[in-house]
């Protein structure tokens, strides 16, 4: 875990020394390492390492990191609770990334969260909400990009509902931070989603 740690902390600054085939290369052994690292929270700090990488790839003039998105769209449909969790551990630090330069995406995305809210783990579902409510968040301004997420707001209302008859309260918590930043949004699609 060490080890990630200095990574995520160091990756920058010598990543760009890095030739285009090194690069390449390094970039594939981070997602295998995502894929296979057992240990949880070594897989927390290399999702860090990975989204901060993500930002330097992955800008406003061009995806130089194409395999990261069908890397997290496998993950969401591996039969691995731990896999489906990490994509969206991994899409919640990514927020900034992929609100602003993945939005050619959104709808895809749209369905994975889509899929995630009604998965039956609920750490998967938890760490689905957290990250759509950072992306929503993210977007609150954006009314054609938050449009594309607002479809989502009957699960999250759903699963609030689910949480609250179980005594979830660490869930309803995430829900409600989320419910409040959507509250606050001018955007008619969200705004019809939720109640009066």
């Amino acid at each position: 875990q060490v080890a990630a740690v200095i990574l995520c902390k160091r990756i920058g600054a010598h990543y760009m020394t890095f030739q285009a085939q090194t690069k390449a290369e390094f970039r594939a052994v981070l997602l295998s390492c995502l894929q296979n690292e057992p240990e949880r929270s070594v897989r927390r700090t290399t999702v860090s390492a990975v989204a901060k990488l993500a930002s330097i790839e992955i800008t406003g003039e061009g995806n130089n990191w194409p395999e990261v998105l069908p890397f997290i769209a496998s993950a969401t449909s591996a039969p691995a609770p731990e896999a489906r969790e990490l994509a969206f551990f991994l899409l919640e630090e990514m927020t900034a990334t992929v609100g602003e330069c993945l939005q050619s995406s959104f709808q895809n995305l749209a369905g994975l969260y889509n899929s995630a809210l009604q998965d039956p783990d609920q750490k998967v579902k938890t760490a689905a909400l957290k990250s759509l409510g950072m992306l929503m968040a993210y977007l609150v301004d954006e009314e054609e990009s938050l449009t594309i997420f607002s479809g989502l707001i009957p699960l999250v209302l759903q699963t609030a509902s689910g949480c609250r008859q179980l005594g979830d309260e660490d869930t309803l918590q995430v829900i409600n931070d989320v419910l409040y930043d959507l509250c606050h949004s001018s955007s008619r699609a969200v705004n019809a989603h939720l109640p009066a």
